[in-house]
């Protein structure tokens, strides 16, 4: 239970991140995703199910601070939060190099399909937008995956994974 509370508040501590500090970093019109980030912690440690509830609850935080329609950000961060989880048990969860591809494939769609939801144009519309928006936050998340979501992991209380298999052993 007070995992869950601690995971709560982490998410709900990145959103405030997200309003506040992400402006400040923005870098040519690119902001990292503090929230996204944890959706994709969640997912590398809950799976599927965790990360699909984690990616709704987080964007639900997330379109309750922004203009768009409610509900757009719960959607996409939810089916790439169930993707990752899905895949995750593959992937060697800890690496930093798996953080960083990650996170850059998954933010970069997740963009993409909030932009498809969003926008009327159309997909040749969106697609210009992927090229300009969604790699380079993709990119920009990518970058600070690693460190965001190991802070993240001791804020909720979760051991670091190479000690948790060890542990077991």
């Amino acid at each position: 239970m007070l995992r869950i509370v601690r995971l709560l508040a982490v998410v709900w501590g990145s959103v405030l991140l997200q309003t506040v500090l992400a402006p400040r970093l923005e870098i040519l019109g690119v902001r990292p995703d503090f929230p996204f980030l944890v959706v994709l912690l969640v997912a590398f440690r809950e799976g599927s199910a965790g990360g699909a509830l984690a990616g709704f609850v987080a964007g639900l935080f997330v379109d309750l601070e922004s203009v768009q329609a409610l509900g757009v950000t719960s959607l996409a961060n939810a089916l790439l939060g169930f993707a990752v989880g899905s895949v995750a048990d593959r992937l060697v969860r800890s690496s930093f190099v798996t953080r960083l591809i990650v996170a850059l494939v998954a933010t970069t769609l997740r963009d993409e399909i909030v932009l498809l939801l969003v926008l009327s144009e159309g997909f040749l519309n969106s697609l210009g937008l992927f090229f300009r928006a969604a790699i380079p936050a993709g990119i920009y998340t990518g970058l600070i995956a690693a460190p965001v979501m190991g802070l993240a992991e001791r804020l909720i209380g979760w051991p670091a994974e190479g000690k948790a298999s060890r542990a077991g052993r």
